[in-house]
């Protein structure tokens, strides 16, 4: 009888030792840590979980739900990810780039660019953001991202790009690039410009303008 008393008593003190499912801390991965606005974004919950809990975004929205999540995001900038359950939480950042896609442009030509601009059209080849300017892109490096802020991207939009150099000379060549790169939806892109990149091509020299067609190569030719 002692002994059966006994084994109660230790149960019982187990019982109340025993805590609270909803007070277990969840947990969650992401499918990406960075994405581009309007990419759907999973949130997968770990085994702590439980069947439901709530969630907050961090951009004013939230619910309640179970299993695997998703979510897109209107703008750009970092957001805090919340989960809940019962008195414990979650969270995770997410950064949100400000644009739909984005590119890069590579001087792979054995000269610098005095100056590059690059711009971004729509299937019509009008624009659809202000062009920006990069400045100076020395021989073998990268230039600067931009992000393309079209609302909706159901096709890809072209990047063309115009550069001056000063050769030996002191030519002033412009350089517009004519075989359009091409951006693509929620990628990062890197459009490589060397010797044989096509396009229109324009020096100075003196008071005389000349304009050909050509490649990059071709245009440093020029005397």
């Amino acid at each position: 009888m002692k002994r059966i008393l006994v084994t109660v008593c230790a149960m019982i003190a187990l019982v109340g030792c025993k805590k609270d499912d909803n007070d277990v801390a969840p947990d969650f991965t992401l499918s990406a840590q960075n994405v581009y606005i309007g990419q759907e974004l999973q949130i997968v919950p770990g085994a702590n979980s439980g069947a439901s809990y709530t969630i907050s975004y961090g951009d004013g929205n939230y619910g309640t739900t179970s299993g695997t999540t998703q979510h897109s995001y209107a703008k750009g900038g970092i957001f805090t990810i919340t989960m809940t359950r019962g008195s414990s939480n979650f969270s995770k950042k997410v950064r949100v780039y400000p644009g739909t896609a984005s590119y890069q442009i590579q001087n792979n030509y054995k000269k610098s660019f005095f100056e590059l601009i690059s711009q971004v059209n729509d299937k019509n080849s009008n624009a659809i953001q202000d062009a920006k300017i990069h400045g100076q892109l020395d021989n073998g490096r990268l230039s600067d991202t931009v992000f393309v802020n079209a609302a909706s991207l159901t096709y890809e939009p072209t990047v063309v790009a115009l550069f001056k150099w000063r050769n030996d000379n002191a030519i002033l060549i412009n350089f517009f690039i004519d075989s359009y790169f091409k951006a693509s939806k929620f990628q990062h892109k890197i459009f490589t410009l060397d010797q044989n990149t096509p396009g229109i091509y324009s020096y100075t020299k003196g008071i005389n303008q000349y304009l050909f067609n050509g490649s990059l190569n071709d245009a440093d030719k020029q005397p």
